[in-house]
């Protein structure tokens, strides 16, 4: 359906043949979208679905589109997508609107698709009204001119406009020297008006693009029966000391009706922001993307260090210290114990867990991690930590990671020897602004690490944090280029922020924001003494075990060394084997004594589903919940979910004694 909108008759004459096409579902938008539209001088067609706007579309040329995002059937994406594939509407300016689809990833996709401007319901008419004008002007331009209306007085008209708005306008004569600049640029460029007007185009913008644009539509204006309109480059301007500013520029050219030359208007957009923002989000997609790879590295990589933990523990009981293979067992065993340091970095990367967090002193956790992490090397560190330091609420073997990662860097980046200092200071961002990136206000603990090392260029520096990113060698002693991203990782799940700053040959000084704890440390109970691991195993002798595991090589470790500690085993593949085998054990009143379940089964009933079920059969069973994911809550939480206790991976066959001694009570 369409509508021609009432105008006067000296408006009319100004926007003839000037169309707007306007798509909503909703009737009482487009409603009152109309009677915004009524003072742009311009004619108003209504579409409540995409099929119909299409037809409109081949029957009529429109100035301006304003589409609806959420629309049955065709939405107003897939719409744009359309349009922008036709010859005939393919330059049209496109305005989305919306009052639910209004966050950053729905605006990158509404720019993706070729929109000039996305606007949020509720939306101030005046504004939407005069960014319509400015299109209508830049549709009609070549029309009006054509028909020798008063020059100043269109003039005028078109300065007060192009002089209010929000973004950057220019116009430019045919020599590529500015004739007009809006409040906008001026603010941007930081120029004044005398300084811009009459200035060369070429001095804000490389020749590589708008400037050689220019000159192909002056070589080309006498073969032209069309001016041309083109949106959304992207590129930067140059502001008056020497800075590089992002900006998103739209041209159109227009003839000058007295002469006939050639001239341009440019509208420019500062996307220094909107760039920020979608760096941000492909940062987070990116440690989304990582995450997900971290978790599954680490799940089988856990299953396969089980194995070979398991095999070499058992072995080395076997043999005497004297054999000449023991000392190779020692190196294997060794390598493995590193292994499991670079698991701990696959699930610190992993997304999603709670962490074991408690009310501690910063300093005790800073001290250990960093001494361990320069063991052996000639590099010190020096502390200074202020009386009064606030506590944290942190999962302190977590976060030592996160420490000895940093100090580890700090270390390679020193060389031989050289000193690392660190300190603590608290922060309350009520009363401190210097701290411009934390974006939650409250108190904080800044806990600092600086070397004087070989620093870290201003190339690098942006990449630091990604996953992967080094510029070190590669292998077990250099690394992967985790450390960082590691450190990130686990800081931001503190709720925190990393800070990192660096100048190439001074040293690099890198910071963690902690959440502060203004109360006193909790207690925590002491744990009670583990049943001591017997040569004789007595303590499991003629114990019934079912072991539930999906990878066969872990439940066939599994199985021999409770055997090798005198127990029955019996081990099957998926928890709905686990619950027939209890269930007939119980039957034949052959109960088992114990269970343990895998936490993920690949194809079949998980340890977390599989405990439900024996619970119902046996409210009473004994059960370890057998994962390599440290800070899983059902892990750190295990009674909640009606496990009696847990055996991490990997496991040595003392692991697995005293974990199944402590739930069976002996």
């Amino acid at each position: 359906m369409e509508l021609e909108s009432g105008k006067t008759a000296d408006k009319k004459i100004m926007t003839e043949q000037a169309k707007i096409l306007i798509v909503d579902d909703k009737p009482q938008n487009l409603q009152a979208l109309e009677e915004v539209l009524s003072d742009s001088s311009a004619m108003v067609m209504k579409a409540d679905n995409g099929n119909d706007a299409l037809i409109l579309t081949l029957r009529h040329d429109f100035a301006l589109a304003i589409l609806d995002v959420q629309m049955p059937e065709m939405d107003g994406y897939e719409l744009a997508e359309i349009l922008r594939g036709s010859e005939k509407t393919k330059f049209m300016p496109i305005i989305f609107m919306s009052a639910i689809y209004s966050d950053d990833f729905h605006m990158f996709r509404g720019y993706e698709v070729g929109a000039v401007d996305f606007i949020a319901k509720p939306y101030k008419p005046f504004v939407l009204l005069s960014k319509v004008k400015i299109f209508l002007e830049l549709y009609q331009q070549k029309k009006v001119l054509k028909k020798m209306l008063d020059v100043e007085k269109k003039k005028n008209y078109l300065e007060t406009i192009l002089l209010s708005m929000v973004d950057g306008v220019l116009v430019v004569d045919q020599d590529k020297r500015i004739e007009l600049a809006n409040n906008t640029v001026l603010s941007l460029l930081n120029y004044s008006q005398k300084e811009i007007i009459n200035m060369p185009l070429a001095k804000l913008f490389s020749a590589g693009n708008i400037v050689n644009w220019f000159d192909k539509q002056a070589k080309d204006s006498a073969a032209q029966t069309e001016d041309k309109v083109f949106y959304n480059w992207k590129m930067h301007v140059t502001a008056k000391r020497g800075q590089k500013i992002p900006v998103q520029l739209s041209a159109a050219t227009f003839r000058k009706p007295v002469d006939g030359t050639l001239g341009v208007v440019l509208v420019i957009k500062d996307i220094t922001e909107r760039l920020k923002l979608e760096e941000e989000f492909v940062t987070a997609k990116k440690y989304e993307a990582t995450a997900r790879i971290a978790g599954g590295i680490a799940h089988d990589f856990n299953n396969l260090l089980a194995v070979i933990l398991g095999n070499i523990d058992m072995v080395q009981e076997e043999i005497s210290p004297e054999n000449p293979s023991y000392d190779m067992l020692l190196q294997a065993r060794h390598a493995a114990d590193k292994a499991k340091v670079v698991t701990k970095k696959f699930i610190a990367l992993s997304k999603g867990g709670t962490f074991n967090k408690k009310i501690m002193p910063l300093p005790v956790v800073v001290s250990e991690s960093a001494d361990l992490a320069l063991s052996g090397s000639m590099v010190e560190c020096k502390y200074s930590f202020p009386e009064g330091l606030w506590l944290v609420n942190a999962d302190a073997a977590q976060l030592g990671q996160a420490i000895y990662n940093v100090i580890t860097n700090a270390k390679e980046a020193l060389g031989e020897q050289g000193i690392i200092k660190v300190w603590a200071e608290n922060i309350d961002t009520a009363t401190s602004l210097q701290e411009s990136l934390i974006e939650q206000q409250g108190e904080y603990i800044k806990l600092s690490f600086q070397d004087q090392g070989v620093g870290i260029s201003q190339e690098h520096l942006k990449d630091i944090l990604d996953p992967y990113f080094s510029t070190k060698e590669r292998g077990v002693v250099k690394g992967m280029g985790l450390g960082l991203a590691v450190a990130f990782s686990i800081v931001k799940k503190h709720d925190g922020y990393i800070d990192i700053k660096s100048t190439q040959g001074t040293g690099t000084t890198v910071s963690f924001f902690l959440p502060a704890y203004r109360g006193t440390v909790a207690e925590v109970g002491q744990t009670s003494a583990h049943t001591s691991f017997l040569s004789s195993h007595e303590h499991l002798k003629k114990r019934k075990i079912l072991v539930l595991d999906d990878e066969e090589s872990v439940r066939m470790l599994a199985q021999q060394m409770l055997e090798q500690l005198g127990a029955e085993v019996e081990g099957v593949s998926c928890g709905e084997d686990a619950v027939k085998q209890y269930l007939r054990a119980q039957q034949e009143q052959k109960p088992f004594s114990a269970v343990i379940l895998n936490l993920t089964i690949k194809g079949g009933m998980a340890g977390q589903d599989t405990i439900q079920e024996l619970l119902k059969l046996d409210p009473q069973v004994k059960s370890l919940v057998c994962s390599g994911y440290h800070d899983e809550p059902i892990i750190t939480h295990y009674d909640k979910y009606g496990f009696s206790g847990v055996l991490m991976k990997p496991f040595v066959k003392k692991n697995m004694y005293d974990a199944l001694c402590k739930i069976l009570d002996v």
